[in-house]
């Protein structure tokens, strides 16, 4: 408060990303499913961390092809000291060779490189160094070119590379079953980017460079972004805090971790949809709105909603909270009205002490509620991945022969 009045840059209080009250002569914020370092005023910024660690929230953000947005015009000038770990290699490895496997899959970036040489007789002719080298000493015959090179030895590929470096070198040491995987998927990519030169790179470059190269990353080589990220966690062994990005100044970067799980269990189900769910089709109610009423315009919009043919079968309803409210339950029952279904799902993030299924009861129209969850602290997402499957497949009665599974 300055002068009676509440400061609050006004940028930040439109954008959605509290609710903000008073109780009992208290200023009251509550969170509305985003994470970040999400600055406030000139003086005060919120902390809001996310419920899964940083390497399964960046999996899921790369899963669900969602872009973190930034908060522009607000550089952190905030001096909280980053967390350690002593092993960021064994903490982040996995998620960071399944970004490699994407870069392996689409090849790895090129951009146009300036070199000097003095053999090639192409580029463009660097006259005073060619007088300086040459020409002031007497040899009229050789010459200073500069040339630029479509390349994959580009900083990007450079920062990727020192990392995999880095990972193989740790991995090696211990030919364990675990280790032998991990160091051979990074020799593999080493050798991928053999013509990269790693000279110049050091963990303060990275750092330096990390946030300008994610900014410049052309759109068709956005899955570059999370592992230039995580490459950055490696080498400055920051601990699972997505904005603990060390002490230089980067754009504070945010994520709708609501949004982000969302559109990540939608491309699960559309992953799932011949393997689990018996070729049914997996719609997005909003993109694909269903009218609410008989004969009327006034749209419905269920996350999920699964239809074979022109039969529709069930409906799902994606929340980023552990237990639905009341509220979300009777918005549920009213997509299934529409829909004229009588299998629906609540889809959560799993917690301890709650289950991954639970049957919430039928109601007296036969429409049968419950609730599916994913651990998104899992230390193997691929599983949990496909357990969530499992049981949405069995809770909408979508194959026959699905099985329920417990943590």
């Amino acid at each position: 408060m300055k002068n009676g009045e509440l400061q609050i840059y006004p940028e930040i209080a439109a954008r959605g990303y509290f609710d903000i009250t008073y109780l009992k002569g208290q200023l009251v914020m509550r969170t509305r499913g985003w994470v970040g370092l999400i600055p406030i005023s000139d003086e005060v910024a919120i902390h809001v961390h996310s419920r899964a660690p940083i390497s399964n929230l960046l999996y899921m953000v790369w899963r669900a092809r969602v872009t973190p947005q930034r908060i522009q015009n607000f550089l952190r000038t905030y001096r909280a000291d980053a967390a350690t770990i002593d092993s960021p290699e064994e903490l982040y490895a996995d998620t960071f060779l399944s970004t490699l496997r994407q870069i392996h899959q689409h090849g790895p970036i090129k951009r146009y490189a300036p070199r000097q040489s003095t053999e090639a007789k192409r580029g463009r002719l660097l006259l005073s160094k060619t007088v300086s080298q040459f020409a002031a000493k007497g040899n009229r015959h050789k010459h200073v070119f500069e040339i630029n090179d479509f390349t994959v030895d580009n900083p990007e590929n450079r920062v990727i590379k020192y990392t995999a470096q880095r990972l193989y070198s740790y991995f090696q040491k211990e030919p364990t079953a675990y280790n032998k995987p991990i160091a051979r998927d990074a020799l593999g990519f080493l050798q991928l980017l053999s013509q990269v030169r790693q000279d110049a790179v050091h963990p303060a470059m990275i750092a330096r460079l990390i946030a300008p190269l994610v900014r410049a990353l052309p759109k068709d080589h956005s899955f570059y972004e999370p592992a230039l990220w995580l490459a950055y966690l490696i080498v400055s062994r920051s601990s699972i805090a997505l904005e603990s990005f060390g002490r230089a100044k980067f754009e504070t970067v945010i994520i709708n971790v609501a949004e982000v799980f969302e559109a990540y269990v939608r491309q699960l189900c559309r992953e799932a949809s011949q393997t689990h769910f018996g070729n049914a089709n997996v719609l997005d109610g909003n993109k694909s709105p269903i009218p609410l009423f008989v004969a009327s315009s006034t749209p419905a919009k269920p996350d999920i909603y699964f239809s074979r043919g022109s039969q529709m079968l069930a409906v799902a309803d994606v929340k980023y909270k552990p237990t639905p409210k009341a509220q979300d339950h009777y918005e549920l029952l009213a997509f299934c009205n529409a829909l004229n279904v009588h299998d629906a799902v609540f889809i959560c993030p799993w917690l301890p002490d709650t289950s991954l299924t639970t049957t919430l009861g039928r109601t007296t129209s036969g429409i049968q509620v419950s609730i599916a969850r994913i651990n998104l602290s899992s230390t193997d997402m691929p599983m949990a991945e496909n357990q969530l499957q499992i049981n949405i497949a069995t809770l909408l009665r979508l194959t026959p022969h699905s099985v329920f599974a417990t943590p």
